[in-house]
């Protein structure tokens, strides 16, 4: 029986697996955002969610208390970026490392083809990035410091 699931014949199993993985990540996900709406002195999630709208659509509520939270959510966000510097570097190595792996295991024409598609991706992250840097920016300074 063990060796029928040593063997890859076992897709139920794999879905399980699957499955326990997207709840975890989940439960994370969740845990990390209420513990973001905390520390930013936030009443409830549903808070944090629409001042996330209102930084992506650059639109400062007209509430006086709205706003304060929402300086402290552009100034929270400007310092998560800026510590993570590390991020590009480890990103490429990884994206670098898994076109190699890939072209070791399947072969030159996969190994290409991983490596086309990767490299069309991480640009794509980097311009989102410095667009979300850039509207955090623009928040700031029109909402004063």
């Amino acid at each position: 029986m063990v060796t029928h699931f040593m063997n890859g014949a076992s897709w139920p199993l794999t879905a399980v697996a699957g499955g326990c993985y997207a709840l975890a990540t989940l439960a994370l996900l969740r845990w990390g955002h209420r513990r973001r709406a905390r520390r930013l002195g936030l009443p409830d999630e549903s808070a944090l969610v629409d001042l996330d709208r209102a930084v992506k659509e650059e639109r400062i509520p007209a509430d006086p208390v709205l706003v304060e939270a929402l300086r402290r959510v552009v100034r929270a966000d400007r310092a998560q970026r800026r510590r993570a510097w590390w991020v590009w570097p480890v990103l490429g190595a990884s994206v670098l490392w898994s076109a190699a792996s890939l072209w070791q295991r399947h072969g030159p024409v996969v190994g290409v083809v991983a490596l086309v598609f990767l490299l069309c991706w991480f640009p794509l992250l980097f311009v989102l990035d410095r667009r979300q840097r850039a509207r955090l920016r623009r928040l700031e300074s029109r909402l004063g410091r």
